[in-house]
């Protein structure tokens, strides 16, 4: 895979021909094994160990894809009222700062706010695996689609 700069660019969403979505472009995109590298990518979405150059796996992308949720429910870019520094931004997610409810907005359900703060916690080894992610997701759909 060669390496490229990204231009305001967040993220690409890929349907396959077997109907699975696949979120790429997401920060910095290596192999699966455990990695350390300059630091790339899109910030809002990178895991604390990404920007700190610290030796990262899967986990990483369960953080982004926590951040994305946020996105997806509340239809607004993450830490858009962010103003200072990436060294600030940076400091303040490693203090905890992550996207919170937005006034005014539908508060998500509970599992699914659970599932983002599982997914961004600073924790690398508290995060919930892509599997676990999956099936939380699948729950909460054929509990909107097919209620009992």
């Amino acid at each position: 895979m060669s390496s490229r700069t990204k231009v305001d660019r967040s993220f690409t969403l890929k349907l396959s021909e077997e109907n699975s979505v696949k979120i790429t472009d997401v920060g910095t995109s290596k192999d699966v094994m455990d990695i350390t590298g300059a630091l790339a990518g899109t910030p809002v979405y990178m895991a604390p160990e990404v920007f700190h150059s610290n030796l990262y796996d899967s986990k990483a992308d369960i953080y982004s894809f926590g951040i994305l949720l946020w996105e997806m429910w509340y239809g607004r870019k993450a830490f858009a009222e962010f103003r200072g520094s990436m060294t600030d931004f940076f400091s303040s997610v490693d203090e905890g700062y992550r996207p919170g409810d937005v006034e005014g907005g539908k508060k998500p359900p509970l599992p699914l706010k659970q599932m983002m703060s599982q997914c961004w916690d600073g924790n690398p080894e508290k995060r919930p695996s892509a599997e676990i992610c999956d099936q939380e997701i699948t729950k909460l759909f054929q509990a909107v689609v097919i209620p009992s």
